[in-house]
């Protein structure tokens, strides 16, 4: 996990469209996660993969927000979404993508609003921004299930949990 320039990073990284797989707020450490499977919409356009003849693959980044205050939720159109509520997993956040987001800075604070379409915005500030990113290929095992495989390292791993923390060794 590397430390990146949030205005850069937000500039050259087109999340849009990326699906979320885990929205978590930690409050005793100022920590929001956000991980995605990002959707790379710039390399759609610009690549037409044949996917019979090349493996599929998936990338997939977590990024982690620290120094989080005033972590909040707004414009939750869905009635069975609890807009108080800011931790989510990839199985409550089906069919949801990324919509929009907008980054303002102010000193050494940075202010961003994150929304989902009708699951709604979450907003937060933050100084430091962190990113890791996986990428896995997909590999059809059975009617409409798919394993994947990390490209660099050859393990197996779960696509709703891209990144396990080693308390719940991937297992959500």
């Amino acid at each position: 996990m590397g430390i990146v320039e949030p205005k850069t990073y937000f500039q050259k990284s087109n999340l849009l469209e990326s699906v979320p797989l885990k929205l978590h707020y930690a409050p005793e450490r100022s920590e929001f996660e956000l991980v995605l499977a990002y959707a790379n919409i710039d390399r759609l356009v610009r690549s037409r993969i044949d996917a019979r003849s090349n493996p599929l693959t998936r990338e997939f980044k977590r990024l982690l927000f620290s120094e989080v205050t005033r972590p909040r939720r707004e414009n939750v159109l869905l009635k069975t979404i609890d807009p108080a509520r800011l931790d989510y997993s990839a199985s409550e956040v089906q069919q949801q993508a990324v919509q929009n987001i907008s980054l303002q800075k102010r000193l050494d604070v940075f202010s961003i609003r994150i929304g989902f379409g009708t699951f709604g915005d979450y907003l937060f500030t933050f100084k430091v921004l962190a990113e890791e990113k996986r990428t896995g290929s997909g590999v059809l095992v059975g009617r409409g299930k798919w394993e994947y495989i990390d490209v660099e390292t050859g393990q197996r791993f779960d696509f709703h949990n891209p990144f396990p923390s080693p308390d719940n060794s991937g297992n959500q």
